[in-house]
C-alpha cells in the first residue's frame, strides 16, 4: 500500500477489534505511515476505545518478549490512554518497566548501597559505570536492572512532563499509582524538587513564626518588615504558578488558598501603616488562611502525605451529615427556646443547643413534658449524631488506609506538577531519554502490610467471582444446548416414529374408504412441525389422519374407532359367525395374560387396538379390516385363474392355502372362488384389488 500504510492501521482506525488482534498476533509491523502515525495512534485518534485496549493488552503480553515493541508507543499515546482510564492500566505500565537481560551488569552489590538508584539516559542499553565506580564489591545483595521501554521527556517543567503527570493525576484509574513503572517515575521526579521544596517549606515555617509575633504586637518595626518581606517572597512563587498556568492554579484549593493569604498580606499592611479599624480583623482572617496553607506542607513528608488524602476525603464525605447535625441543632435550639420559662434571643439557644451536642450539658429547671425533650435531644445528638460520626469517619479512614499508596503517590504527583507549573522557563525544552533502575530483586509480590494483605484478598475474591461469572456464563451455555440436543433428539425420534408409522401404515391406507364429513377420503399424514388438534377428539396430535382439501384431522384412535363404526354397520364376523367388537387392551379379556396378539389375516404381532371376537379368541387388525371393509364391493371384478369373481367368505375352511402367497391360514376367512376352490388371503386380496 502507499506510504507504507498496512492493513492494520487500517483496521486501527476503523474500530475493527477483532481483526486488530489478529493482526497484531500474527506479528504485523507496528511502524508510522509516512513517519506520521502508528496503528496505536490512529485508534485513539478515531477514538476507538476497545480497539485500544486490545494493543493495550497486546503490549502487556508481549512487549517482554520483544521489548523493541515499546518504540512505537509514545508519550503523547500514554496520555491518551491513562485518560481513557482502563483497569489494565497497571499491569501495562508494569510491563513497560522491562528487566534488562541484554547488558553484562552485576547481580549483586555490596549492602551499603542505597538502593533504588535511578538513571536518566538516553540509551536503551545501561552501563555499569552509571550506577557504580569500577571497584565495587560484586556480593551482598541480589540485584537487578529495569529499563524503561517508552523514552519521555524528563526535562522538569517542559510541557511535555507537565501533560503527563496532569493525566496521571486526572485518570480514572487511580491504581496506576500501583505501577513500580509510575512510583519510580515518580520517586525519581521528587528526588530533584526536594531539597527546593524542603528549602520552601522551611522559609514557610519562618514566615509562620514572624506572623505569630505579629499578631502578639502589631506594632509596625522590624520584625514586621521581615514579615512583610517573607510573606510577599512566597507570593513571587504564586505568580510564577499563575504565568505557568491560569486555568491550573484557579482549579487547584491550595492556590485559592494562598491568593486569599497573599490579598489578606495585602490588606493587613494597609491596615497597619494606615492604622484602619478593621486590622484586628483582617489579622485574623490572615491567621486563618495561613495556618491553613501550612497543611499543605505536610504533604512533602512520607508519614503525613496520605493524610491530607485523608482530611479531604472526610470533609467530603462528613458533608451530607453536617447538614443533618446542623438541622437537629437548629430544631433542638427551637425546642429549648419553647420550654424555657423566660424569653431570651435565639442566639443563646441556638448556643445551648450546639454545647449539649458536645456534651456540655447543665441541670435545668424543667417540667416533665419539657424533660422529655430534653432527655430526646440529649440522646440525638450527643450520642446518636456524634457516634454517626466516629463511625462514618472509621469508613473513610479504612478506605484510605486501604488505597494509602495510591494517596500517596497521587499528592505527591499534584505536588510535583505544582512544582513544574510554576517552572516556566523550560516549556519548550524537550529530551527524550529512558530511565534505568537499579534495585535489590523482589523476592515477594505480597506486600507484609495488612493494608497490602487486605488487597491481595480482595484482588484474589474478585477473581474468584470473575471465574464464578465466566462458569456460570458457560454452565449456561451448556444447559442452554443440552436443552437444544434433547429437542433435537426429540424431534428426530418422533421424526422416526412418524416414518415408522409411515412406513407401516401408508401402503395400506392409501385407498382407505374413511371419509372426512365433507367425503374426500383422508389419508395418513405426519405433521411434527406443527402439531395440529384431531377434530373429533380436540386432542393435539403430531401424527394422525388428514384431509388436505378441507383441512379435517383424526388422530389415530379416533381413526380406528371410524373404522369401528364402519364394520358395525356392516355383517363382517369371525369364522363362526360372531359379531366382533372393538378393543384396545387385551388384558381386559380372560385368558389373553399377555398384551400382544396376532392378527389373523396379516400374522403381525399388535399390541393394541382390534378388533375381537371374545368367545373364539379371534383377533383381526384394523388394517384387515379395511381391506374387507372397503374392497369387498370390487372383490367380483378380481377373478381366479378360470375367470370366476371372487367373493368373501368369513366361513373358509378352518385351514387353506393362500393361491397367491402360498401361506397356510387357520380360522380366516378369504376371498373365495367355491366353483374351483381358491382362495386369496386378505393381504393379498389388498395388494391386487
Amino acid at each position: 500500500m502507499p506510504d507504507r500504510i498496512t492493513l492494520l492501521h487500517l483496521y486501527a482506525y476503523f474500530g475493527i477489534t477483532a481483526n486488530v488482534k489478529a493482526a497484531l498476533y500474527a506479528g504485523s509491523p507496528l511502524t508510522k505511515y509516512s513517519n506520521k502515525l502508528t496503528p496505536l495512534a490512529l485508534s485513539i485518534l478515531s477514538n476507538q476505545k476497545n480497539t485500544v485496549l486490545a494493543f493495550v493488552k497486546f503490549f502487556t503480553k508481549k512487549i517482554t518478549e520483544n521489548p523493541l515493541l515499546g518504540n512505537s508507543i509514545s508519550t503523547e499515546d500514554l496520555m491518551s490512554i491513562n485518560k481513557l482510564g482502563f483497569s489494565a492500566l497497571t499491569d501495562f505500565y508494569d510491563s513497560l518497566l522491562w528487566v534488562n537481560t541484554i547488558a553484562d551488569l552485576p547481580i549483586a552489590i555490596s549492602s551499603t548501597w542505597r538502593l533504588p538508584i535511578r538513571i536518566i539516559n538516553s540509551e536503551f542499553i545501561p552501563q555499569k559505570s552509571w550506577f557504580f565506580s569500577s571497584n565495587t564489591e560484586e556480593n551482598g545483595l541480589s540485584i537487578e536492572f529495569l529499563t524503561s521501554l517508552v523514552s519521555f521527556n524528563m526535562v522538569s517543567g517542559s510541557q511535555e512532563s507537565i501533560d503527563f503527570l496532569k493525566s496521571l493525576v486526572t485518570s480514572p484509574c487511580q491504581d496506576i499509582f500501583r505501577s513500580k513503572f509510575i512510583q519510580n517515575y515518580i520517586d525519581h521526579k521528587w528526588h530533584h524538587f526536594i531539597l527546593i521544596t524542603s528549602l520552601q517549606c522551611l522559609l514557610y515555617i519562618v514566615y509562620m513564626g514572624f506572623l505569630c509575633t505579629v499578631s502578639i504586637t502589631t506594632d509596625f518595626n522590624t520584625i514586621n518588615m521581615m514579615f512583610f518581606a517573607i510573606g510577599f517572597f512566597l507570593s513571587l512563587y504564586e505568580i510564577l504558578q499563575i504565568f505557568g498556568g491560569i486555568r491550573e492554579y484557579f482549579t487547584d484549593i491550595w492556590n485559592m488558598i494562598d491568593l486569599s493569604r497573599t490579598i489578606m498580606l495585602i490588606f493587613f499592611a494597609d491596615s497597619l501603616i494606615k492604622s484602619r479599624s478593621y486590622q484586628p480583623t483582617v489579622l485574623l482572617v490572615l491567621n486563618l488562611f495561613s495556618w491553613a496553607r501550612g497543611i499543605s506542607y505536610f504533604r512533602i513528608f512520607s508519614r503525613t502525605r496520605y493524610m491530607i488524602n485523608l482530611i479531604t476525603e472526610v470533609i467530603k464525605d462528613v458533608l451530607p451529615f453536617l447538614i443533618i447535625l446542623a438541622y437537629s441543632t437548629v430544631g433542638f435550639a427551637f425546642i429549648l427556646m419553647l420550654m424555657s420559662l423566660e424569653k431570651t434571643i435565639f442566639s443563646e439557644f441556638l448556643s445551648g443547643s450546639y454545647l449539649i451536642t458536645l456534651g456540655n450539658i447543665n441541670k435545668p429547671d424543667y417540667r416533665i413534658i419539657q424533660w422529655i425533650c430534653f432527655i430526646i435531644a440529649t440522646i440525638v445528638n450527643p450520642v446518636i449524631m456524634m457516634n454517626l460520626l466516629i463511625s462514618i469517619m472509621g469508613d473513610i479512614y479504612d478506605r484510605v488506609q486501604e488505597s494509602k499508596e495510591v494517596a500517596d503517590y497521587r499528592e505527591l504527583a499534584n505536588l510535583i506538577l505544582e512544582i513544574e507549573i510554576a517552572t516556566i522557563w523550560q516549556r519548550n525544552v524537550r529530551s527524550l531519554q529512558r530511565m534505568h533502575v537499579c534495585r535489590e530483586v523482589e523476592t515477594k509480590n505480597v506486600s507484609g502490610t495488612w493494608l497490602g494483605k487486605v488487597r491481595e484478598i480482595k484482588i484474589l475474591v474478585n477473581g474468584i467471582r470473575v471465574n464464578q461469572n465466566k462458569a456460570a456464563s458457560v454452565n449456561n451455555k451448556i444447559l442452554a444446548e443440552n436443552s437444544m440436543l434433547k429437542d433435537q433428539v426429540g424431534r428426530i425420534e418422533k421424526i422416526l416414529i412418524s416414518l415408522k408409522d409411515k412406513l407401516i401404515d401408508s401402503t395400506d391406507n392409501i385407498n382407505s374408504e374413511i371419509f372426512c364429513p365433507q367425503g374426500h377420503r383422508i389419508k395418513f399424514e405426519y405433521f411434527y412441525e406443527k402439531p395440529t388438534p384431531c377434530n373429533n377428539c380436540k386432542r393435539v396430535i403430531e401424527i394422525g389422519y388428514y384431509c388436505s382439501i378441507c383441512n379435517h384431522c383424526l388422530c389415530k384412535l379416533c381413526f380406528k374407532l371410524a373404522y369401528k363404526e364402519k364394520v358395525d354397520n356392516t355383517d363382517i364376523t369371525c369364522y363362526r359367525g360372531h359379531k366382533l367388537n372393538w378393543i384396545s387392551d387385551h388384558k381386559q379379556y380372560k385368558g389373553y395374560e399377555k398384551k400382544v396378539f396376532i392378527c389373523i389375516g396379516c400374522k403381525k404381532k399388535m399390541y393394541k387396538n382390534s378388533f375381537n371376537c371374545n368367545k373364539c379368541k379371534w383377533d383381526i387388525c384394523y388394517k384387515c379390516i379395511d381391506i374387507i371393509v372397503s374392497k369387498s364391493s370390487i372383490a367380483w371384478s378380481t377373478q381366479c385363474d378360470q375367470n370366476h369373481s371372487l367373493a368373501w367368505n368369513h366361513k373358509s375352511h378352518n385351514t387353506y392355502g393362500c393361491n397367491i402367497c402360498k401361506a397356510t391360514f387357520q380360522k380366516c376367512g378369504s376371498f373365495r372362488c367355491d366353483i374351483c376352490d381358491y382362495d386369496v388371503c386378505i393381504r393379498c386380496f389388498g395388494e391386487i384389488a
